[in-house]
């Protein structure tokens, strides 16, 4: 049995109607409190190229594909609701 990527329903409450990301937002969140606590430049930096990695390809990848499967509704959500917050 195949798994699809795109699921069957657009979730909007929660924290899905503060952030349209919030597992992008907490793994940056969580990256940048490691850098801070360990003082580290290095860690700061992958904080850096993991957001502007995310920003740049995977969130727009995700956001074609949920505009293709929702249209109108998801493009309505999205004009509400951030990306990141």
């Amino acid at each position: 049995m195949a798994t699809l990527l795109i699921p069957d329903y657009l979730v909007r409450g929660g924290v899905y109607g503060v952030t349209r990301n919030p597992m992008y937002v907490g793994g940056a969140l969580m990256l940048a409190g490691w850098a801070f606590l360990f003082g580290s430049a290095r860690l700061a930096g992958v904080c850096a190229a993991y957001i502007c990695g995310m920003n740049l390809a995977g969130i727009p990848f995700e956001e074609h594909l949920l505009h293709r499967k929702f249209g109108t509704s998801y493009d309505s959500y999205r004009a509400r609701v951030p990306r990141w917050l």
